[in-house]
């Protein structure tokens, strides 16, 4: 996640407000082309909070000429600029 507009405590709210509606039953992730069942929401919560709870373990890799940390939430991989966490 890059940019000042950008930071996993707006990701998680955003994500509680839709594990709170009924009217979807998959999601269209950025970057990705296939949908995924909503039944990975809470798994992508608690990956963000280990995040931001200092319980993850990041990688550092580099994307587009940036180091940044890469987190294995075991459903998605988190990319997080750690100066905006």
């Amino acid at each position: 996640m890059f940019g000042i507009h950008r930071d996993l405590h707006s990701y998680i709210y955003s994500l509680e407000r839709l594990m709170a509606r009924d009217d979807f039953d998959l999601i269209y992730p950025s970057h990705a082309d296939l949908p995924v069942d909503k039944a990975v929401i809470p798994e992508l919560i608690a990956g963000a909070k280990a995040i931001l709870d200092g319980r993850a373990k990041g990688e550092p890799v580099t994307v587009h000429g940036k180091q940044v940390a890469a987190f294995d939430s075991g459903c998605s991989i988190f990319l997080c600029d750690l100066r905006l966490l």
